[in-house]
Parts: structure tokens; C-alpha cells; sequence
């Protein structure tokens, strides 16, 4: 993660939720694998699922957002869980 905050510092934010420390973040989405992770702006989610744990891999999902090569999400609850985590995260 902090390879990948280094790599796109001028273009994303990253934000570690620990989801035994913020439960109440993630209500009633389930996690259900290591590392899971939400790519989204102010306006869309991108990306929520499970990743390999690899660095490039996220960079590879990464890339594809920023240049505007994959489809949003419209799943109503990771919407949700999106808002509630700039609300609790950004705010």
C-alpha cells in the first residue's frame, strides 16, 4: 500500500480501513477475502472486490480507472459503503 501511495501520490488517495476497528464503516457489506479493495472518485465506485497481494496487480486496476478503461459499479450496497467512507474517512 504505501509503494502504491508513493506511485500515484499526484492522482489518488489511499486509505487503510481496518474492518475490527471500523465495523460500523462497512454495516452490512461482508468481506470475505484478503485484500479487498474499493476504487471509486466523489461520483462512481470502479472497482470492490479481492485482489492477488501483489503491487502491481492493484496498480494494473489502478491504471485502468485513471485511463478511464472499466465500467462502474452500481451495486447499491458498496455505493453505500462508498459514501459512508468519505463521509467517516474524508470528512
Amino acid at each position: 500500500m504505501d509503494a502504491l501511495k508513493l506511485q500515484y501520490a499526484q492522482q489518488a488517495d489511499f486509505v487503510w480501513v481496518d474492518i475490527e476497528d471500523q465495523a460500523e464503516v462497512l454495516d452490512n457489506v461482508d468481506v470475505e477475502n484478503f485484500p479487498t479493495l474499493l476504487i471509486s472518485d466523489a461520483q462512481q465506485v470502479y472497482f470492490w472486490g479481492t485482489v492477488l497481494p501483489h503491487a502491481a496487480t492493484a496498480s494494473q486496476l489502478i491504471d485502468r480507472v485513471l485511463s478511464g478503461d472499466i465500467r462502474v459499479t452500481n451495486a447499491p450496497d458498496i455505493l453505500q459503503l462508498d459514501q459512508r467512507l468519505r463521509s467517516s474517512l474524508f470528512s
